[in-house]
């Protein structure tokens, strides 16, 4: 009778734990805001470095675009087509192989996609248009992983995407911490063509050939206008801060996304000097935070001035309709 009770006991412990664990799962546990004392007013606090678990990261994965899952069985020689509904087509040219040893693979294969084409997707899977310290043009971006039972593969592809005829080059995607994303121009350009593709329908499509590269990928050229310049810097209520929201700029007449990093020292949003941009340039300010269980967004239209403060308040809204907002941007 002892030895029955404590072990459903331990099952009910271990249940608890479990519930326990389920329950914060997707919770920021990184205090974002503190009270002030003398006024009882919500004060956000700022910090150098942004943890996993705060306001804003959380915020950032709720608002990623979900993967294109495709499975496919393929052979040993010749090639596959692998069509995604989002317009991304993929001709891979077999046998793929274990990234791990370089082994052969046959069989049921999972393709994982994502392809980001308006500026809106660029926010929502958190990816601006920049390097570490430059802008980049976009011409399209897409993350690609090919694995077979859990295993990472590798291989050699043609990949057909909707875009437009600038001289693009590409550019690998990289995570540079504390929710920064930037992108860093591959070397390799002469293992790589990009032909026009004529009978691919109403869009206009290009066909890259013969790439080896996966995870994240943009097409793009460098930015350059040879024009006056300006820092973006944007102003939020006190209980907004880098731990609970996320300020990007949107150009209206360039296809660019640059991401506004929030400086404790000042407590603005604010371009480092590497994205200053053209002063009389039209742009969008979008702001998005998570505090408290709620959801905050708002966007200002701006024509750029020379060092001006933009002041932002963000409204209280659903995060539906916040990704609806970001995708019609």
């Amino acid at each position: 009778m002892t030895k029955l009770f404590k072990t459903s006991l331990a099952i009910m412990v271990l249940v608890v734990i479990v519930f326990a664990c389920n329950k914060d799962k997707g919770k920021s546990n990184q205090t974002s805001a503190t009270i002030d004392p003398n006024t009882g007013e919500e004060e956000a606090m700022w910090e150098g470095s942004i943890g996993g678990n705060s306001d804003v990261t959380v915020l950032l994965n709720e608002l990623e675009k979900p993967l294109n899952v495709k499975n496919v069985n393929v052979g040993s020689s010749g090639q596959v087509q692998v069509a995604f509904p989002d317009g991304l087509t993929l001709n891979v040219f077999l046998p793929l192989r274990k990234k791990s040893d370089g082994t052969n693979v046959s069989g049921d294969v999972k393709f994982e996609e994502i392809l980001l084409r308006e500026k809106g997707d660029f926010i929502l899977q958190n990816r601006p248009t920049q390097t570490s310290s430059e802008l980049i043009v976009t011409g399209g971006s897409y993350y690609l992983s090919i694995s077979q039972n859990g295993e990472e593969l590798t291989g050699t592809y043609q990949i057909s995407v909707p875009q437009s005829s600038e001289d693009f080059q590409i550019f690998e995607g990289e995570d540079a911490g504390n929710n920064e994303n930037i992108w860093n121009l591959d070397n390799e350009s002469t293992r790589w063509q990009r032909q026009f593709d004529s009978t691919a329908g109403a869009d206009t499509f290009y066909n890259y050939c013969c790439l080896e590269k996966f995870n994240w990928i943009n097409f793009d050229y460098f930015y350059s206008c040879g024009c006056p310049l300006t820092k973006i810097e944007v102003r939020l209520p006190k209980e907004f801060g880098n731990l609970n929201t996320r300020v990007m700029c949107v150009f209206k007449n360039e296809d660019m996304v640059s991401s506004l990093r929030g400086n404790k020292d000042t407590k603005l949003f604010e371009t480092g000097a590497g994205y200053q941009a053209p002063i009389g340039e039209d742009v969008t300010l979008v702001v998005m935070s998570r505090k408290s269980g709620k959801y905050y967004f708002s966007t200002k239209d701006v024509t750029l001035a020379v060092n001006t403060i933009y002041d932002i308040t963000p409204n209280e809204v659903t995060l539906a309709a916040m990704k609806a907002s970001i995708a019609g941007l």
